[in-house]
């Protein structure tokens, strides 16, 4: 029996993240023990170290004109499938979810314990989409967080992230931090 071929995908959202060291190292570990007790034979390995928030991360698009090579091909044993941790290590913005399902691949959420192919029914489908939605929210709501903290330092008069050039972050009253 020839072994399924696949690519495994992982991510991170920032250097920091990916210094810290855990992140990467227990994606990968945790997609290639799938692979091993599922029989796969993983063709090659993607790691991005970027939001995934907007579209066009390098190794995704790598990944992706991968798998639309293996499309065209007329091997018998091409590469029609993704291993990933969850749904939002793949994507947190619409346009990587079309490209995704444009490509016809099956995808494995390991750690959500789903499969999802082109012949999946309409409901895993549909609660697919609801995930992407949420991992999607997710970083709009981040993002809108973020700025309402920063407009608050304003209000009260602290400088809301580091100091500029010149200038530099000191304790001040209450234990916030002022620029001198």
């Amino acid at each position: 029996m020839n072994q399924r071929q696949v690519v495994i995908y992982a991510r991170v959202s920032s250097e920091e993240q990916e210094k810290e060291g855990f992140s990467i190292p227990a994606q990968l570990k945790l997609l290639k023990e799938y692979a091993a007790s599922e029989g796969y034979e993983i063709v090659s390995e993607f790691i991005d170290v970027e939001t995934a928030k907007k579209s066009g991360r390098t190794n995704f698009n790598e990944m992706v004109g991968l798998l639309q090579k293996e499309a065209k091909s007329r091997r018998e044993n091409r590469c029609r499938t993704i291993l990933v941790e969850k749904t939002d290590r793949l994507y947190r913005n619409f346009k990587d979810y079309v490209t995704i399902d444009d490509l016809k691949v099956d995808l494995h959420f390991v750690k959500e314990g789903q499969i999802l192919s082109p012949e999946s029914n309409s409901s895993a489908k549909f609660m697919h989409g609801i995930k992407v939605l949420m991992a999607k929210n997710y970083v709009d709501n981040l993002g809108e967080e973020t700025r309402k903290g920063m407009r608050e330092k304003a209000e009260q008069g602290i400088w809301p992230s580091k100091a500029p050039a010149g200038y530099r972050n000191i304790p001040g009253p209450h234990g916030k931090k002022i620029i001198e």
